[in-house]
């Protein structure tokens, strides 16, 4: 399936990034320091 965005995510890796994503909210949620946060300068470059 082409989406026209460049490569997209299939199968096992779609189901990592939900865990990596849901495992985040939860220690957002518990107030806890977030594993993987994002900047305002890297949201400039990302699509």
């Amino acid at each position: 399936m082409d989406t026209g965005r460049g490569p997209c995510s299939a199968g096992r890796e779609v189901w990592r990034m939900a865990a990596y994503m849901l495992e985040e909210l939860e220690r957002f949620e518990a107030g806890m320091e977030t594993r993987y946060g994002v900047t305002e300068k890297m949201l400039e470059t990302m699509a």
